[in-house]
């Protein structure tokens, strides 16, 4: 629940990730320190911020699926001090994700873009604003039970429909702001505002007996299924 050192809660929504660059774990005095004391360490997400530095980095992969994935990012300082320190610095980060997985007809998408910017107010306040938007769908895989023909049903294939899909949408607003008051006491302060959309289409196993009493039909050849909206 950490981002960049800060407390942060977005992973509850949809986000991207087109600017992270690494996670780390805080365990024992660390965890509890700076997160909540779980006994399993505290995941802190590293994320760029806009350091006034020059980028054009482009990265692109395709795997042998036919899934590709592509992702742009661009930062520079926009005005710079005197003494040569960013007053004011930009980073965008572009994201894509596309095309199909190992099941049969399991297509997926997804893009996201994430603009930030930092104010260097003072020699000993900064600030940065960051916005993360993100749009991803997919095709649903139904949940298998522990059912022996679910169990040997081969995992290439799936018990849904071509038309089974899962859409999220989302943005993310965060305000992050420091101060330093001298060489000891330093202000931190971070705000978030986050809202997600999600949509689901699809046929299900019919767990809750909406067709029959059990899951599979009275000779075993076949299972019961519901359409779903949610």
């Amino acid at each position: 629940a950490l981002r960049n050192g800060y407390r942060d809660f977005g992973y509850l929504g949809a986000q991207s990730d087109t600017t992270s660059e690494g996670v780390e774990i805080f365990k024992g005095p660390a965890s509890a320190m700076y997160g909540n004391g779980k006994p399993g360490g505290d995941v802190n997400d590293l994320v760029r911020q806009p350091d006034g530095g020059s980028r054009r980095d482009i990265q692109a992969a395709l795997d042998r699926y036919g899934f590709y994935s592509l992702r742009v990012e661009l930062a520079d300082a926009v005005a710079t001090q005197g003494h040569g320190e960013p007053d004011l610095a930009f980073r965008l980060g572009l994201g894509s994700d596309a095309g199909p997985g190992r099941r049969e007809f399991d297509e997926t998408e997804g893009y996201g873009l994430s603009p930030a910017l930092a104010w260097q107010i003072t020699s000993q306040t900064r600030l940065v604003v960051e916005s993360d938007s993100v749009w991803l769908r997919d095709q649903t895989d139904p949940d298998r039970l522990p059912l022996q023909p679910l169990i040997d049903f081969p995992d290439r294939r799936t018990l849904g429909e071509p038309d089974d899909w899962y859409t999220e949408s989302g943005t993310t607003l965060r305000l992050t702001a420091e101060h330093a008051f001298n060489s000891r006491w330093r202000l931190r302060q971070a705000l978030l505002w986050q809202r997600a959309h999600t949509d689901t289409d699809a046929t299900e196993l019919d767990v809750y007996g909406l067709s029959g009493d059990d899951v599979l039909t009275p000779d075993g050849e076949s299972v019961r299924r519901v359409s779903t909206r949610q």
